[in-house]
């Protein structure tokens, strides 16, 4: 139990390596839906959480959700084995995972490149080596060259992006940052192997982004439909 609570809490500070990380070894390119399709503990990006909890359940996983669908994730255990699956509400009203994190504690050292081959016969050959964490990572090409965007998205000017997308194909400096964070949180899996634990988290960081701006649009639409009607009955008496 000592083990799994370390590869508990292990698991739970991991930090995502940075947008746009410096890579090494590059290899092969996948498609957004292929890696949808990618599977961690049996569970899968945009899967129902009633449907993964009933899978981690015959998995023989114990664990539960939080009452409140936010940042804070209980773990489901298995022997030496943790998941943490992370929901958000999506457009249609859908509790869906937008991350999976996954963390397995070895009792003896292992070797990595054996543990690495095995997550290349489960996923494909990695597309590249993260060069600041070590992490294996699997992701789709950007479609474009990222790194003046991520010099704008650092400095946070309105004009750097209207200046940015001089050249490109885009048509405003709104559509350049808007497809720039849609591909730099788009679908990843990354992989940190270490001698006595590994940890996998799979994620899709755009679905819960967007799911949360329409939301919080909606919100703000009913509210003004609100104040609208409240105005529309007021006589201002002048």
């Amino acid at each position: 139990m000592q083990k799994l609570a370390i590869l508990t809490i292990a698991l739970l500070a991991a930090v995502t390596a940075p947008i746009g990380a410096t890579h090494a070894n590059s290899g092969a390119d996948y498609t957004v839906e292929h890696l949808l399709k990618f599977e961690v503990a049996g569970l899968r990006l945009g899967m129902p959480a009633a449907e993964a909890a009933k899978v981690l359940t015959e998995s023989n996983y114990e664990g539960s959700y939080e009452k409140k669908i936010g940042d804070d994730v209980k773990a489901w255990v298995q022997v030496d084995r943790v998941v943490f699956p992370s929901r958000y509400v999506a457009p249609d009203g859908s509790v869906k995972l937008w991350r999976i994190r996954f963390g397995q504690r070895f009792d003896v050292k292992v070797s990595k490149d054996v543990i690495r081959a095995k997550l290349v016969e489960k996923y494909g050959e990695p597309s590249k080596v993260d060069n600041s964490t070590g992490e294996l990572v699997w992701e789709a090409p950007w479609s474009f060259s990222p790194g003046t965007a991520a010099v704008c998205m650092a400095s946070g000017d309105p004009g750097c992006w209207r200046m940015a997308l001089v050249g490109t194909k885009f048509k405003s400096g709104e559509e350049f940052e808007a497809t720039y964070n849609a591909e730099a949180y788009r679908p990843q899996l990354r992989a940190d192997i270490r001698p006595d634990v590994l940890y996998v988290t799979l994620s899709h960081t755009a679905a819960k982004v967007d799911a949360d701006a329409q939301a919080k649009q909606m919100a703000n639409d009913a509210e003004e439909a609100k104040r609208r009607k409240a105005a529309s009955k007021i006589d201002l008496g002048l």
